[in-house]
């Protein structure tokens, strides 16, 4: 039973229902994201494992549940598309004890 919406290959190409794109780059123990700013609507995030270890992306908020990435190994990329709403996110890899270590960050929707 998992809500995630892991939408194909949205990676490259122009247009299409892909929506607004960012970039999350891990390594070890950061996420860096190509914007700060975000408005309700489509987005999707390529995630792209910089790091020398598996990580994943993991977010949380309003209307999301178990929404991630599956694990991904060094050099590694995966979109991962979701409607954003209004509120507060938390984006963070699940890789036990990766979070504690600084790969968690928040984001606001307004």
């Amino acid at each position: 039973m998992s809500s995630s919406s892991a939408a194909g290959t949205a990676n490259g190409g122009g247009g299409g229902g892909a929506g607004n794109k960012v970039t999350v780059t891990e390594t070890e123990y950061s996420l860096k994201l190509s914007q700060n700013s975000f408005k309700p609507g489509t987005y999707t995030f390529t995630v792209d494992n910089a790091g020398k270890i598996t990580h994943a992306l993991e977010i949380e908020g309003p209307g999301m549940s178990d929404t991630k990435t599956k694990s991904l190994q060094s050099g590694a990329t995966q979109p991962l598309t979701v409607t954003l709403k209004k509120g507060t996110y938390e984006m963070y890899c699940p890789v036990p004890g990766h979070k504690q270590l600084g790969m968690d960050t928040h984001i606001k929707v307004s």
